[in-house]
């Protein structure tokens, strides 16, 4: 029995597996690590070992002969994947003088840096060359002679792994000679330049990237089609290599990051043609020599939004997905068996597409996982089945690897036996053949728990959920642990100012306060009995990177996120407060909170439909649910209607009202109203003044101009979001709080976009349209369905990504 308890990850190769711990260290095992095959069921000296210790890794990659192991902080090891060499390095490493370091050893690694003091003595530590400010690699994957880096930066890099690791142009590098030293890690240019990237992957000799924009990028081998590019950009990209003398014509390879235009321009040899906007890649995934498409999109038909998985590459044996065995397939085909489905949400009360939650494409087989509705507690409910995620495998099975008890090739998805299922019974010469005595119901398959909340032995909640990992034969359900929920801050040491429905409020010195927003989560102004993992996270980051890009318009409290740059006696509680904490200048707070809207909907609908206005101002008559405004307009309000961090003013207004403290010692010199309620732009004068209330309404338009802008050129429209803001000593007006986050703005996805109805959104509307739906009472806290809690966290997630550009640090 394996002692690790593995959290973060488990790789499968084709002798190996590599797997992080709760620890955050990486073990190893197979056939080297444990010498010779054991007879069938001989577990003797069967425990993995351990080979990178105290360097805190997230996630691990393969090539053919190396392992790469990402840390929390972005730093990329190297080892050999194999014991062999592993010992080969450290005997080498031990020959060295103190002085020395391994990157300048004639080690198996040539490129490198980093003490050897500080490392085990076989891995290696590569950062990035002239990175950006704060930038960080946050991603990688492999192929079996290269390797892809995503930066924090949404740039990606690549480096061979071996001496092959650009022959058939997989770097992107527009060229398939050899680069520089093995490891050495390029920038990859071309049409990815100025991209943000939000994903990369990689098959055996091919690469494929994710854009901020719903775009695929593809670049490397291409010899069953599995770079997707149609035949005008292909015949130019050839002329190209055949004049550089890099064309090899067993392979065709592209060497050039190009966009996949054939996903919605399936006909080779058409013209280029810009992607629709109603058209988004959501999810990109390879293996050997296949690439997968997860497709958001607009039914022209039904005029509602479907998933479909797209397929391109090598069909010999059926993985494809498509029903035929195709050797080469060159345009997107449809996995139609896992696209256009449907379901009906009860918590939503509507019909919704299911999603394609995760896709594992081994080498000749794949496994897929939907998105569909779940039903997993911590309680037995005999009356509530419980249910999970559905998985779907194809392709080779050669190996038993589809594992449906038997050993035919599959060229369209099934349905995996779950893991309780009765033993096949032999027959023939040893193929295994599915149990007669198995039972025959829908519910006999494989099902994975999706994230779930428990309690571990110490009483904390942490998430636990299960996911499908592809080796090159085979594929495996794995269990893993994550982030626990934050629900409160504890830090006995600084002086707890209050406790708000979100952050919790320090006291840092007489100038400063410490914010740290935690994962709990309201909604009509009750905290519900469920927190939102990770949450606190997305607010603290999304907000910083706003403060920083909306500083030009209005300066702000925030003096820093950096928990390096916080004084030592907050340092000390690194683990609670890095990544959800903010260092701010203490203000005198305007109890004000200035919402700005740029479409009609929310409570500013229900009033228009009333009286037609918005906080009594008159608006044109025949506008409709979702309209866009003429202009946008400042709603001021005395307690928070789109955010729910209301609280009534006599507290100070929403979360801002923890700089009570600062009231306290310096008198307000605005008049404070006991008032809860939307109000016209004039009342604001009688509580704050004139000079004021002008200057609050003017830098809140300003700001909501701006930060729409840069949302529309990424596919968000921002209908409308609350600011806050205070007075500092020399009595200017100041940004504060927490600004355009999922929990005080509106984020509508711009593909999908219509006037006359409500819209999708990626915020915490999805939680109020469930509340609703189950006849929430608003006054008492609630449970939230796991489902609930997990769709929440990734509209949050989404709103991150596409907004930014960036993987949200969690």
């Amino acid at each position: 029995m394996l002692r690790p308890s593995f959290r973060v990850e488990i790789l499968l190769s084709t002798t190996t597996i590599a797997a992080v711990d709760e620890n955050g260290d990486v073990y190893q095992w197979g056939e080297e690590f444990f010498g010779i095959r054991p007879a069938p069921g001989d577990s003797i000296d069967l425990v993995p070992e351990q080979t990178l210790r105290g360097k805190n890794i997230v996630t691990v990659a393969l090539s053919q002969d190396k392992l790469f192991a990402l840390s929390s902080t972005g730093a990329l090891y190297i080892l050999p994947s194999s014991k062999r060499q592993q010992q080969q390095q450290q005997q080498q490493a031990s020959k060295l003088s103190p002085s020395s370091t391994i990157a300048n050893s004639t080690s198996w690694w040539p490129f490198g840096g980093g003490d050897s003091s500080k490392l085990t003595t076989h891995a290696l530590e590569v950062n990035l060359d002239r990175p950006r400010k704060g930038e960080r690699i946050t991603a990688i994957a492999t192929g079996s002679h290269h390797l892809l880096a995503l930066t924090s930066a949404g740039r990606v890099f690549s480096a061979a792994t071996d001496v092959n690791g650009n022959r058939s142009g997989q770097l992107g590098l527009s060229h398939m000679n050899t680069v520089g030293d093995v490891g050495e890690l390029h920038e990859v240019r071309g049409d990815l330049e100025g991209m943000q990237v939000l994903e990369v992957a990689c098959g055996h000799e091919h690469s494929v990237v994710r854009s901020a924009d719903g775009r695929a990028f593809t670049f490397g081998a291409n010899t069953w089609g599995q770079i997707l590019h149609n035949l005008k950009l292909v015949t130019y990209l050839l002329t190209q290599q055949l004049a550089q003398g890099d064309y090899n014509p067993s392979n065709a390879s592209l060497p050039n990051p190009s966009e996949v235009t054939l996903l919605y321009n399936p006909v080779p040899g058409s013209s280029r043609q810009g992607r629709p906007h109603t058209h988004r890649c959501v999810r990109v995934a390879a293996g050997g020599a296949n690439t997968f498409f997860v497709i958001d999109k607009l039914d022209r038909a039904s005029r509602r939004e479907v998933t479909e998985l797209y397929s391109a590459g090598m069909g010999q044996y059926g993985q494809l997905g498509n029903s035929q065995w195709t050797h080469m397939q060159g345009v997107p085909v449809m996995v139609h068996t896992v696209s256009g489905l449907m379901e009906y949400n009860e918590s939503v009360n509507k019909t919704i597409p299911i999603g394609v939650h995760d896709i594992a494409p081994g080498a000749t087989h794949v496994a897929a996982v939907l998105d569909n509705g779940t039903n997993v507690a911590e309680a037995v409910d005999t009356e509530s089945p419980h249910y999970g995620y559905d998985v779907l495998t194809w392709g080779r099975n050669i190996d038993w690897q589809i594992g449906n008890g038997r050993r035919n090739n599959i060229a369209s998805p099934v349905h995996p036996l779950p893991l309780n299922a009765p033993a096949p019974s032999p027959a023939g010469k040893g193929a295994p053949r599915a149990s007669k005595t198995a039972p025959t119901s829908p519910a006999n398959r494989l099902q994975l728990a999706p994230e779930t909340r428990i309690r571990n032995r110490n009483g904390s909640q942490v998430i636990v959920g299960q996911k499908i990992v592809a080796g090159t034969g085979s594929f495996t359900p794995v269990s893993y642990s994550t982030t626990p929920i934050f629900p409160h801050s504890d830090c006995p040491d600084l002086k707890l100012i209050t406790r708000g429905k979100v952050r919790d409020l320090y006291e840092v010195d007489d100038k400063t306060l410490l914010f740290v927003a935690t994962d709990r989560i309201s909604a009509f102004d009750v905290i519900m009995k469920d927190a939102i993992p990770s949450k606190g996270k997305i607010l603290t980051q999304l907000s910083v990177f706003w403060f920083h890009y909306l500083r030009d318009v209005l300066p702000n409290h925030l003096i820093t996120a950096n928990i390096d740059e916080m004084p030592d006696y907050v340092r000390k509680y690194r683990s609670q407060l890095e990544g959800r904490s903010m260092l701010v200048r203490r203000l005198q707070v305007l109890p004000i909170e200035s919402i700005v809207r740029g479409y009609l909907a929310g409570s500013g609908w229900a009033e228009y439909k009333r009286k037609g206005t918005i906080c009594d101002i008159e608006l044109p008559a025949g506008l409709v649910e979702s309209e866009k405004l003429p202009e946008p307009l400042f709603t001021p309000s005395t307690k928070a209607e789109i955010g729910d961090h209301g609280m009534p003013v006599k507290l100070c207004c929403s979360l801002l009202h923890a700089h009570l403290h600062s009231l306290i010692n310096n008198p307000p010199f605005f008049k404070l109203s006991l008032l809860d309620e939307n109000i016209h732009p004039d009342k604001v004068v009688s509580l704050i003044g004139v000079e004021y209330a002008s200057s609050i309404a003017d830098a809140a338009v300003r700001l909501y101009i701006k930060a729409s802008q840069y949302a529309a050129e990424r596919g968000i429209i921002i209908a409308d979001t609350k600011f806050e803001f205070g007075v500092d000593s020399d009595r200017n007006v100041v940004l504060a709080d927490e600004v355009l986050t999922p929990d005080s703005s509106r984020f509508w996805p711009a593909t999908i976009y219509g006037t006359g109805r409500a819209q999708d959104s990626f915020d915490k509307q999805y939680l109020r349209d469930y509340l609703e739906s189950v006849g929430f009472d608003k006054k008492n806290a609630v449970k939230l369905p796991d489902d609930v809690v997990s769709k929440t966290l990734f509209k949050y997630v989404e709103a991150y990504r596409l907004l930014t550009g960036e993987e949200p640090a969690l």
